[in-house]
């Protein structure tokens, strides 16, 4: 895990001050190199994971001097890759995945991209064609910003592992109001826009050409979600299914662990992370693996969200030793604020921020990689969303005045305390319960629908691209809800919101983070999986829980669904005079492009408790915050 960043045309000769940005994401190693005929720079920051030697430094050179590669992330499968360069006679002088990579592109080129079963971003320099190749992930866990304009026919292109590593090197761009609806209806911004209007975000599963001789970029899809083939296992039985699945995930994981670092593990009391540690362990494997968990005990605002001696009990179970992360301070509304204000470059209103940013500066202390439980919902149908898409059909069956006079009891009740995600869900399912599902599912996953999305930005089109490309993605699969659900889940939320949030709060800590769950191999077979084996009134996530039931604790199987959630409620209320001090002020920076009116509604309806929507409005503190520090 890396910072990888570049710079072709104007500004060439600043490449130092663009590495130096990405110290925090390479610490062990910084480098550059600079070819001046082209005004083409490169450089890289290293954290070293495989192959510790300074021989594996980047910019990595070929032999032969014609190519040179800046890679940020992993490629799992790059001792396989190996022996079949190998059996073509190529050579190696490290044993590090980057060598491995650049040899495979040289020879493939963007053919040979789909291949790669990892996490990356990277940039190779074919010198002989004056060439550059981009391209980032299939799932998105690895980002790739970056700026191109062309200027009296010259090209100038910038990109980099984050956007601060940007700033003051491209021009000053204004507010992309397309990316800020999304934002305000999501809490996040997808690719390939962002807040920037003048940088972009190549999009997952995408590739970039730039040719220094033509003056040109070309970006292409190398990898396409709904374009798999979902029936290749739709036939199997579930008996076969739990098999099939076990298989892949024993693979998968026997991959997850390869480093020459050690290799921790975030482990709650759910399933998800426990089969993981399952799975090292039936592999032999639990002498390597470091578990973390967290505890908040004696912390006011948390309650009973304490899942320690859960976790405590599975490394028993396990005969593995971890360690205990105390939370032992409230959270402060302005510290944290600041705290997502300093690690990410956009808006970021998932507040499970603050927490994973505390677990991994912990964790970073002693491993330098860290594996996640994240994904498996998604692949596997596990929110409680998921459920209600195999309940809708059955409830609008019911005449509409009793779905009305079942929404007015729901409303009666406040929406506060420890039932007020019970009620936010009741409300939500309700209010959706007469639109096309692919509407409602939308609605379920977001915090503002158009309406409300129009009243926030009055002159922009509430329903942008991107959300029409994921109105159409799951209609266009609507046969199959959960695997609808699924597609949109891995084109939106995952790796704009859950993958992004995991590389930011990590490697602010210089700390690699692994999400085994999200590996090719997995999401391709859990696609074309016979849905009707994925959810079950017995239990969450059965195709799981049956996989895992010979490696975890019995108790963990029983164990219901819980969030990773900080307690935003309790903090933006405990703190509601900063509160509304900066959202009752006509003159916050965010009421230059988001209407007044239409935020306080929100924050009016959090007061007297008819809505719990602390976590948008903390969303709208973090908007505000962005625009005051870029002066927007």
């Amino acid at each position: 895990m890396c910072g990888i960043a570049g710079i072709l045309g104007k500004n060439y000769e600043k490449i130092e001050i663009m590495r130096d940005r990405l110290q925090h994401r390479g610490p062990d190693n910084s480098h550059h190199v600079t070819f001046h005929d082209e005004r083409l720079s490169l450089a890289h920051t290293r954290l070293r994971i495989i192959d510790l030697h300074e021989r594996s430094n980047q910019p990595f050179k070929s032999s032969c001097g014609n190519y040179i590669l800046t890679f940020n992330g992993e490629i799992y499968n790059f001792k396989e890759l190996k022996v079949e360069l190998e059996c073509s006679g190529q050579t190696f002088a490290t044993d590090s995945d980057t060598e491995v990579l650049l040899y495979w592109l040289a020879k493939h080129g963007m053919d040979g991209i789909n291949r790669l079963d990892g996490m990356f971003a990277f940039a190779l320099y074919d010198v002989k064609n004056s060439k550059l190749l981009c391209a980032r992930d299939h799932l998105g866990e690895k980002p790739f910003f970056y700026f191109a304009e062309k200027t009296a026919g010259e090209l100038n292109f910038v990109f980099a592992s984050e956007i601060k590593a940007m700033l003051g090197l491209v021009p000053k761009g204004s507010v992309n109001v397309e990316a800020l609806s999304n934002y305000l209806r999501f809490l996040y911004v997808p690719s390939p826009q962002t807040l920037y209007d003048n940088i972009r975000e190549l999009p997952p599963g995408h590739a970039m050409e730039i040719s220094l001789r033509e003056n040109s970029a070309r970006v292409a899809r190398y990898y396409d979600l709904a374009g798999l083939d979902f029936e290749k296992h739709r036939g199997l039985s579930y008996k076969d299914t739990v098999d099939a699945f076990y298989a892949a995930m024993t693979r998968t994981m026997e991959t997850r662990m390869i480093a020459d670092v050690p290799v921790a593990l975030l482990l709650s009391g759910g399933l998800d992370s426990n089969a993981l540690l399952g799975f090292i362990k039936k592999l032999g494997l639990g002498n390597k693996i470091h578990p973390y968990t967290a505890a908040y005990k004696g912390h006011k605002m948390v309650g009973g969200g304490d899942e320690s001696h859960l976790a405590l009990a599975a490394m028993e179970y396990q005969q593995i030793k971890g360690r205990v992360i105390e939370f032992e301070s409230e959270f402060d509304l302005e510290g944290s604020i600041d705290l997502i204000s300093n690690s990410f470059d956009q808006p970021y209103g998932n507040s499970t921020a603050l927490v994973a940013w505390r677990l991994f500066n912990n964790v970073s202390k002693h491993c330098r990689v860290a594996l996640v439980g994240d994904g498996g919902d998604e692949i596997l149908s596990g929110y409680p969303r998921h459920k209600a898409l195999t309940y809708k059909r059955y409830f609008n069956a019911l005449p509409g005045p009793l779905t009305r006079l079942t929404l007015g009891a729901v409303n009666a009740f406040p929406e506060a305390g420890k039932f007020a995600i019970i009620k936010r869900r009741a409300r939500g399912f309700l209010e959706n319960s007469s639109m096309p599902l692919a509407d409602s599912f939308l609605n379920w996953t977001a915090y503002l629908n158009s309406q409300q999305v129009a009243k926030f930005l009055p002159n922009a089109d509430p329903e942008t691209r991107f959300f029409l490309n994921m109105r159409d993605l799951f209609t266009d699969h609507k046969d199959d809800p959960l695997r609808a659900a699924s597609l949109v889940d891995l084109s939106s939320w995952i790796p704009h919101n859950l993958l992004h949030g995991a590389d930011t709060t990590s490697m602010s800590n210089s700390l690699e983070v692994r999400v085994p769950f999200l590996a090719k191999e997995l999401v391709e077979l859990t696609l074309s999986l016979n849905s009707r084996h994925k959810v079950s009134l017995k239990g969450n996530k059965p195709i799981l829980a049956d996989a895992a039931a010979d490696l975890i604790p019995k108790e963990i199987l029983r164990q219901p669904k819980r969030g990773f959630n900080p307690p935003i409620q309790a903090m933006m209320s405990q703190n509601i005079e900063k509160v509304k001090g900066t959202l009752r002020n006509k003159s916050a920076p965010i009421f230059s492009h988001v209407d007044y009116k239409a935020v306080n509604v929100e924050l009016d309806a959090f007061l007297s408790q008819k809505k719990d929507n602390s976590t948008h409005l903390w969303g709208m503190l973090v908007l505000n915050r962005w625009f005051e520090k870029n002066n927007l």
